[in-house]
């Protein structure tokens, strides 16, 4: 099934998705204390570093150094500074970064059209709430398709759940 907004109430899909959404936010918290404790600044949304994210790994890409310098070692890595590739603390930064378990009947990449050549790659990442995982795809995908464990639901229900989810979020219902 090919769909820009599925849901799934499938034990093991919940389940996978739930650790993953776990493993994600202690993943995040990791990376803050690591980023504070290097003495970097509030990077804005991203909190105190700037997130490495590649098909569904999740780590520290560089540190924002708004005030003072960088420690010593540490080299220009986009908008912020990492340590050099070589350095015991680079490997110690690398070794926060956590990767997803994969979930049943999600593919691997979605891909949508762009463009005249172009194609938009797409990981879906869902979230869980009241008993379910949803995903929620920024396009229609035209190559990868969902497993039979997930259904196809309208737009409007899928963005509820997610409003419901970052509500409870911000009020501290969710870590």
């Amino acid at each position: 099934m090919r769909a820009q907004y599925v849901a799934s109430a499938d034990y093991e899909v919940v389940a996978a998705a739930q650790r993953n959404q776990d493993g994600r936010l202690a993943c995040l918290a990791r990376c803050s204390e690591w980023a504070a404790a290097h003495g970097a600044n509030d990077a804005g949304r991203s909190g105190p570093f700037y997130p490495n994210s590649f098909m569904g790994h999740l780590g520290i890409h560089s540190l924002p150094f708004t005030e003072g310098e960088p420690p010593k070692g540490w080299v220009r890595a986009g908008r912020g500074w990492r340590p050099r590739k070589n350095s015991a603390t680079y490997r110690e930064m690398y070794a926060l970064g956590w990767s997803p378990e994969p979930v049943p009947g999600i593919p691997d990449v979605l891909e949508a059209p762009r463009g005249p050549g172009q194609t938009w790659m797409m990981w879906a990442t869902p979230i869980v709430w009241e008993g379910q995982a949803w995903v929620l795809l920024s396009h229609m995908p035209s190559e990868g398709e969902f497993g039979p464990q997930w259904r196809e639901v309208r737009a409007s229900e899928a963005h509820a759940a997610r409003e419901s989810y970052v509500d409870a979020r911000k009020t501290r219902e969710l870590p």
